[in-house]
């Protein structure tokens, strides 16, 4: 997405433990925005907005976790 500049990691190229900690941290202590009309939890740190993707209620099922620039 040329016109959204973002990074992301899988899941699946992680260790599933530590992914699935920094994506109970993004919805634990993050805050909701829509984006297209879909709700997200994002958390800011560091001059990143960080948000997990996939399905909820568990981390588990989250697969890919992004970052962009704030």
């Amino acid at each position: 997405m040329a016109d959204q500049p973002h990074e992301y990691t899988l899941r699946k190229n992680t260790d599933p433990g530590v992914f699935d900690r920094v994506a109970d941290h993004i919805k634990a202590n993050g805050y909701v925005r829509e984006y297209r009309g879909t709700p997200y939890t994002y958390l800011n740190l560091d001059g990143y907005r960080y948000w997990a993707m996939g399905t909820y209620p568990s981390s588990s099922n989250k697969w890919i976790i992004n970052r962009a620039r704030v």
